[in-house]
């Protein structure tokens, strides 16, 4: 991490500096057991629902198959869910089946919100607002982090990769990096910490008058980098043998990274938010190139590399730590139920969310109140309809996994009293 990532470290100094500050800050909140945490990937661009999780039933089938004769996945390579008829996984998902298997990742199909918008820009705010329709700037993970026994005593939450997205935009700053463990202000290769080292040296000193408020943000950030110093990307070892695939796939290096600063060891840090954006699903052209069933190009190349992601941060983190994690997988909406010219899809609206967590209650929602694939079930003739709001989603979690009380989670949501769908 290079002078960049210094700049963005200080755009979150007022709150850390009031985080930081405080000699004896409070413990995290905990809720039947070891901290609760949470880790949010977010897939920029409109994830194609339908060749995700593909209704299997032979009926819709059918319909889906005729809707999308250039990229449907051929039946014979679906990969089979246990426990329903109804749904099937892309051959890319292939890794995610044992977890699925052990009960311990949710799929939630047909996720949208009322009058729905397929404009990117639009529909990402709703979802990182919580609030569909607003003009709000700050994001719902931020109000997150204001709230709990703990808010204001610890850096609680962190964003891995380059800029903050909408959602962690508000009071409560958060630091963004591709690796903690390495801040470094400025220096030489002779020295590369020199920079780090005369800053320090002056800041230690007495504020002059008028400038306390520049001395504390300063000691905020420096305190920030030896709680990280630990934590260096290049350093990490991944446990159980776990692979990320990092050296070909960005979601590998950010959720590897993950993996590292929110384990407790070599030193305890207490964060409970881990928020990672991921791009390249907006597939209105070559989303299949040739057969459709392909893992290494395309649609497929990008659910291959989630899911090994995924599965690697779920056998890195082992099952006792994740006893106490829910990583939660969004986009801002689907794709249209038939493909296109180009071997792709255009926007959409009911798309898929995903809940990796434990005591997962119920593995896949969205066959029982399926709006089917008809041309008149179909949102505007185009897309698959939205059935579950994914603020019902958010709302569960905070709840079911992290302990809030609904009071709280309605001001987290921005006023909105949500629901359980029947994750948890």
């Amino acid at each position: 991490m290079l002078r960049k990532d210094f700049v963005t470290a200080m755009i979150s100094a007022p709150a850390l500096t009031r985080a930081l500050a405080s000699g004896n800050p409070q413990k995290p909140r905990r809720n039947k057991g070891g901290t609760k945490k949470l880790v949010v990937v977010f897939l920029r661009g409109g994830n194609d629902g339908l060749n995700t999780v593909i209704p299997i039933e032979s009926t819709q089938y059918a319909r889906y198959a005729a809707l999308r004769p250039r990229i449907a996945i051929p039946i014979q390579n679906v990969v089979p869910l246990q426990g329903t008829s109804f749904f099937g996984l892309h051959p890319s998902l292939q890794p995610l089946q044992p977890i699925y298997n052990n009960g311990h990742l949710c799929f939630i199909h047909c996720v949208g919100y009322p009058n729905p918008d397929r404009s990117h820009f639009e529909s990402e705010a709703y979802f990182e607002t919580a609030t569909p329709g607003n003009t709000l700037v700050d994001g719902w993970l931020n109000r997150l982090l204001q709230f709990g026994p703990s808010a204001g005593g610890l850096i609680r939450g962190i964003c891995i990769g380059s800029q903050l997205p909408q959602s962690l935009l508000g009071s409560y700053s958060v630091p963004v990096s591709s690796n903690f463990g390495n801040i470094i202000i400025g220096g030489d290769d002779e020295n590369p910490h020199e920079g780090n080292q005369i800053l320090e040296s002056i800041l230690s000193g007495t504020p002059t008058p008028g400038n306390e408020a520049v001395y504390a943000t300063g000691n905020a950030i420096f305190q920030m980098v030896n709680n990280f110093s630990d934590r260096n990307y290049n350093n990490y070892v991944p446990e159980n043998n776990a692979n990320y695939y990092e050296s070909s796939a960005q979601i590998g290096r950010r959720m590897r990274h993950a993996a590292q600063m929110l384990k407790e060891t070599p030193s305890p840090l207490n964060i409970e938010l881990a928020v990672i954006d991921t791009g390249g699903y907006d597939t209105h052209s070559g989303q299949v190139v040739g057969a459709p069933e392909r893992t290494d190009v395309g649609h497929g190349s990008l659910l291959r590399d989630l899911a090994r992601a995924m599965k690697a941060f779920y056998t890195d983190m082992g099952p006792t730590r994740m006893q106490d994690i829910a990583v939660m997988v969004i986009s801002e909406f689907g794709r249209r139920a038939y493909d296109n010219d180009s071997n792709g899809t255009d926007h959409g609206t009911g798309g898929v969310a995903m809940v990796m967590s434990h005591n997962i209650n119920n593995r896949t929602l969205g066959s029982a109140n399926w709006p089917g694939l008809s041309p008149g079930q179909l949102y505007q003739g185009d897309d698959l309809m939205w059935v579950h709001d994914f603020r019902n989603i958010y709302g569960e979690i905070l709840t079911s996994h992290m302990g809030y009380d609904a009071g709280t989670v309605s001001s987290i949501l921005n006023g909105y009293s949500h629901s359980p769908i029947g994750i948890y």
